[in-house]
């Protein structure tokens, strides 16, 4: 597996702390970086990144500042040793989209970003997932070409979105990224409109085509940003290439699940003897954060972990050694997930989607992620699967949505009891179960 340094594609530009946002903004403008590194006595200081540089002309900041007053300190760093994929992994736990890469005495090697993780990988990594459809953003900011830049900035920082999807009567006419923000840092007027600005025409990918296509695309066109769009031209969906790496994440554990797998004696011809190790069994399944589970051909249940069955809410995982999905989910959730079994294995394929799933009983939204398992001459032995918990995120999406809603409306001047409700619907679908806030509003006739 390479090591993280050998994902770095170019040598990271190095500033001291006195440059000002100026100067880091032209440079990296010119040489098309999206970080810098900023070194004070020989160590490092602190990065400035795009998303800095959006803040910092959101906030209307003086130009002539130096760095230090936006970069982002301390900087999280990973020794040049570490596997790729753990320092993903790491750096995606943290939500960070830079890792600085350092050498044995400390100092920077350069920087590592989601584009080099992209296209180190390239297409082929993509091509055993399904479609654009399953890994798209389906919440994601967008506005009209007149609305103000202002506007845009704001809606991208409230989102913490790297992008802002420009529509026209839902047919996406251009797109305002973190990169277009940087070049327009020292050479916009304020008083600038999305439409001016905006990188145009949009680029966008039709819902069927596949991951390995889009990360072609992105490759090709060396952006980072694709539009979905249905058969009518509208839409409906963002792929980032934040999005295309989250494939990366569970891949881990995929692998270390195989890895355990490829333990199996080839002379075993079921896969169910080799679970009965109780070490390497429990020591695997129930360490993971994730929902973990084994079946045979007929999808009926090998091995869980405990989260699992703590998600079920049945006490011991054990119990649903030979149970199928019938006798732990209702009936129309466990006949979808039998449907997947069913597909995986006919079509020897992994699948990875966002779903609906149920939590003792509540209903919540899971990244899933399916594969056949295939012994070494060929035979089907069963599927595996791990799912996570994204509902947070799913909620954070469908607020997002409710913030950019009332944002438009404040900028078409719209009545400030619609905005506030839709605010207040922001709030209760970010942080459920905080309801009382409408009827709060209502009683004071806010709403």
């Amino acid at each position: 597996m390479p090591n993280i340094i050998n994902l770095i594609s170019s040598p990271s530009s190095r500033i001291t702390p006195e440059t000002s946002l100026a100067q880091a903004a032209r440079w990296m403008a010119e040489r098309g970086e999206s970080s810098l590194i900023v070194i004070a006595d020989g160590q490092i200081a602190g990065i400035v990144t795009e998303g800095d540089i959006l803040h910092a002309m959101r906030q209307l900041r003086d130009k002539a500042l130096p760095v230090t007053e936006i970069m982002t300190s301390p900087v999280h760093s990973v020794p040049a040793d570490t596997p790729f994929r753990t320092a993903y992994r790491t750096a995606a736990r943290h939500g960070i989209r830079h890792i600085v890469v350092i050498d044995e005495a400390g100092q920077p090697c350069g920087v590592v970003s989601e584009s080099d993780f992209r296209k180190h990988l390239g297409a082929d990594f993509f091509r055993h997932l399904n479609d654009v459809d399953a890994l798209m953003d389906r919440m994601f900011p967008r506005l009209g070409p007149d609305a103000p830049l202002a506007a845009a900035l704001t809606a991208m920082e409230a989102a913490r979105a790297s992008c802002i999807v420009i529509v026209d009567k839902r047919r996406p006419v251009g797109i305002l990224t973190e990169r277009d923000i940087v070049r327009l840092f020292n050479h916009t007027p304020g008083d600038s409109t999305v439409g001016q600005v905006m990188t145009a025409p949009a680029i966008t990918i039709a819902l069927d085509r596949s991951l390995a296509q889009a990360a072609e695309e992105m490759n090709t066109r060396n952006i980072r940003h694709l539009i979905a769009v249905d058969p009518e031209g509208h839409a409906v969906g963002l792929l980032s290439e934040h999005a295309l790496m989250r494939p990366l994440e569970l891949d881990l554990i995929d692998d270390a699940l195989l890895e355990r797998i490829a333990l199996i004696n080839p002379q075993d011809s079921r896969l169910a003897q080799t679970l009965r190790n109780e070490h390497y069994q429990r020591a695997l399944l129930d360490n993971f954060p994730f929902l973990v589970w084994l079946k045979d051909t007929e999808s009926r249940f090998l091995a869980v972990n405990q989260p699992f069955a703590s998600m079920a809410a049945i006490p011991h995982s054990q119990t649903l050694i030979g149970k199928s999905d019938l006798d732990v989910w209702p009936p129309h959730l466990a006949e979808r997930y039998r449907a997947d079994d069913q597909e995986v294995m006919r079509q020897r394929l992994p699948k990875t989607v966002v779903e609906q799933g149920s939590n003792q009983g509540q209903l919540c939204w899971f990244e899933t992620y399916k594969a056949p398992v295939i012994d070494d001459h060929g035979q089907l032995m069963g599927t595996v699967g791990f799912a996570r918990d994204v509902s947070e995120r799913k909620n954070a999406e469908e607020a997002t949505v409710l913030r950019n809603a009332a944002l438009a409306g404040l900028i078409r001047g719209e009545p400030i009891a619609g905005i506030l409700e839709l605010i207040v619907l922001s709030v209760e679908t970010e942080l459920r179960g905080w309801s009382s806030v409408s009827g709060i509003l209502c009683k004071r006739g806010l709403s």
